[in-house]
């Protein structure tokens, strides 16, 4: 099926409408007239039902709907090519508007977590930026959310900071009203439920591990709320670097000291690689019995030490040629202004 252009007409300006207060057009005063080029069964006519709106909200929903049902579908190439154009055409509509959609925020980090033989680490990198400036060289991405459980953050700091204390105060709500020490899965299944209600406007990337009576669980949640249960994980701009280090170095069932030894070179390795993430590295080692916060555990990015005098002696480099030239300034007006002393 095919709908022209010239079958969907905008609604017409303020006045056109008979018994119009210039407020509002009405569905019957809109010339909507859906002619069934042809039938067959991927045809689907969805006619939009408008209220009492503006007319300016009019037009642009039906210019909105126009590029959605102008189309035949031959693919999923082919939606997402009328997809790409739709969003375009509404961005330049809103934009005429005054209407300007926000940007994306680039942000950096290096987080990931990985479960041993006893129990399971996470780690992070400890600076924070803002835009291309170091906003903190030491800021604490490891969360507490409840004693066997911790949570490292990466995107948005002040998302990530909230959502967590969001988490910890449901979650030990959550161990008042049933007397047991709340699970893993119970924080993801709450984590995940909240970030998708808000659609990824909560820019926070989250890596949550812990302890339970079923033993280590390691989760990674995305902003949109999809969720994997994997045994080692990073996220952040520095994720790539850290994977690599996993993938080539992970086994199961591994000691503490060499878990800990792997942790450290994930997180130094996304440190190294990527300009959002540096500083320090921190780590949380989360066993059945405790829970050891070790900050800082690594300084990979330490300022290296001068090994000889950089600065030299006045008159050090000769000079050749001295020119010196006069400036002639003449005064036009002089304004003596009081100061206000009371």
């Amino acid at each position: 099926m095919y709908l022209g252009d010239d079958h969907l007409e905008a609604p017409r300006g303020k006045g056109d409408c008979p018994e119009d207060d210039g407020l509002s057009c009405r569905p019957e005063h809109l010339e909507i007239d859906f002619r069934m080029m042809a039938a067959d069964e991927d045809t689907v006519a969805n006619p939009c039902i408008l209220g009492r709106r503006s007319s300016a909200f009019c037009s642009l929903h039906l210019q909105a709907r126009r590029t959605d049902l102008v189309f035949r579908r031959e693919g999923e190439a082919a939606r997402h090519r009328q997809h790409t154009r739709r969003n375009a055409m509404l961005e330049e509509e809103m934009s005429s508007l005054g209407f300007k959609a926000p940007k994306a925020r680039k942000t950096g980090t290096t987080i990931a977590g990985l479960i041993y033989k006893d129990g399971v680490i996470l780690g992070a990198d400890t600076r924070a930026t803002d835009d291309m400036v170091v906003a903190d060289k030491n800021c604490m991405k490891i969360h507490y959310i409840s004693p066997n459980i911790y949570c490292c953050g990466a995107g948005v700091a002040a998302d990530a900071e909230i959502t967590t204390q969001m988490m910890s105060s449901n979650l030990q709500l959550h161990a008042l009203s049933t007397g047991r020490l709340p699970r893993v899965v119970t924080v993801n299944r709450m984590l995940k439920q909240m970030l998708f209600r808000y659609q990824g406007h909560i820019g926070a990337s989250l890596i949550v591990g812990g302890v339970d009576v079923t033993g280590p669980h390691l989760y990674s949640i995305y902003p949109h709320g999809s969720t994997d249960k994997l045994p080692y994980v990073t996220m952040g701009s520095g994720s790539a670097s850290a994977i690599a280090v996993f993938e080539d170095r992970y086994k199961p069932n591994m000691e503490l000291e060499e878990a800990k030894k792997l942790a450290r070179d994930a997180i130094t390795a996304g440190i190294m690689c990527d300009l959002g993430s540096g500083s320090n590295v921190d780590l949380c080692i989360i066993t059945k019995d405790k829970v050891d916060i070790l900050r800082p555990f690594d300084q990979p990015g330490q300022r290296g030490r001068k090994h000889g005098q950089y600065r030299y002696k006045p008159g050090t480099s000769a000079i050749l040629t001295e020119s010196v030239t006069p400036l002639e300034i003449e005064l036009v007006e002089e304004v003596i202004q009081r100061m206000d002393t009371e």
